[in-house]
């Protein structure tokens, strides 16, 4: 599984990046390797509790750039299914965005 996280956060108390910063400049790739069935509840453990870290199944890479290629146009982005052509191209493009108050 490759994940993008510019947060911590999945959703549903769910963190797959606990160190991401959304004002670091960076974005965590984590890759999860699939891993036996046996590692599943320390990984669901870990996962919500903000303790998920690097292991022999997850790796995390903080870049602020990035290009891969992959051999699927499927994508879930932020909770919603998207077809998305290889190679991907991923830029952090700091302060731009505005909060409005």
């Amino acid at each position: 599984m490759v994940n993008i996280a510019n947060t911590r956060q999945f959703g549903n108390n769910a963190y797959i990046a606990p160190m991401a910063s959304k004002s670091d400049g960076l974005v965590d790739m984590v890759l999860v390797k699939k891993f036996p069935l046996t590692y599943s509840p320390l990984f669901a453990f870990r996962m919500f509790t903000k303790k998920l870290k690097e292991d022999d199944y997850i790796t995390y890479l903080p870049v602020s750039e990035i290009e891969f290629k992959v051999n699927t146009k499927n994508w879930h982005l932020d909770g919603e299914f998207n077809k998305i052509k290889s190679p991907i191209h991923v830029k952090v493009q700091p302060s731009s965005l505005n909060i409005l108050i």
